[in-house]
């Protein structure tokens, strides 16, 4: 069923990124692609247009939206509030641009898997942020990298204002993983140990 109004993909990303915009063209008559990286944000609009997809872009910061209260029937942030300092009040300005009865559909990995697939450190829920940002520093040259990974628990205390929540367990595919993790992944699926433990959540919301 198609939503007819506006949704705002929150930390859209680049070119990268295009399958989560595809499936929200699915459900909303319009798009509005926001991220910080204005470089980003034209590799990924040469992408959608290739497609045929027409949509707004925006580069703004996720916790300041340039937007009127209550104007939107949709929000949208894949794999995006890891990265935000300030978590709570990221989501109560998602809130504010909800109109009542739209929807937050948030998406994040999981801190409890053994596995931070941003940067590939085992255990990252006992490993202090300090260490695996000065990690990704090391790694791969990532000077600005945030990282405050949140459990389910974390989650949905941010998300409890809200009227509805339903949550989803969601394991990545192999080609949204760093090659390093793949052959992990493929023991931890045949060992049936991501029946357990998810990589990640998928989370609606209902305003």
């Amino acid at each position: 069923m198609k939503v007819t109004g506006t949704c705002l993909d929150i930390g859209c990303g680049d070119e990268r990124s295009i399958g989560n915009d595809l499936f929200l063209s699915r459900y909303f008559s319009q798009l509005i692609c926001a991220d910080v990286n204005r470089e980003g944000l034209k590799e990924l609009k040469k992408t959608l247009d290739s497609y045929g997809l027409d949509a707004v872009y925006m580069v703004t910061d996720a916790r300041s939206l340039p937007i009127a209260d209550e104007a939107l029937d949709g929000v949208s942030a894949f794999s995006v509030i890891e990265h935000l300092p300030r978590q709570a009040e990221f989501v109560k300005e998602v809130k504010r641009v909800l109109k009542e009865g739209s929807l937050f559909i948030l998406q994040f990995p999981n801190k409890r898997f053994p596995i931070e697939v941003h940067t590939g450190i085992f255990f990252p829920s006992v490993i202090p942020t300090r260490t695996q940002k000065w990690w990704a520093r090391v790694s791969y040259g990532w000077t600005d990298f945030e990282l405050q990974s949140l459990t389910k628990r974390k989650a949905i205390t941010y998300l409890k204002s809200f009227a509805k929540t339903y949550v989803q367990s969601v394991h990545f595919s192999k080609d949204m993983l760093p090659r390093r993790m793949r052959l992990l992944q493929r023991i931890l699926e045949e060992t049936r140990f991501l029946q357990f433990i998810p990589m990640a959540y998928f989370i609606v919301c209902v305003k």
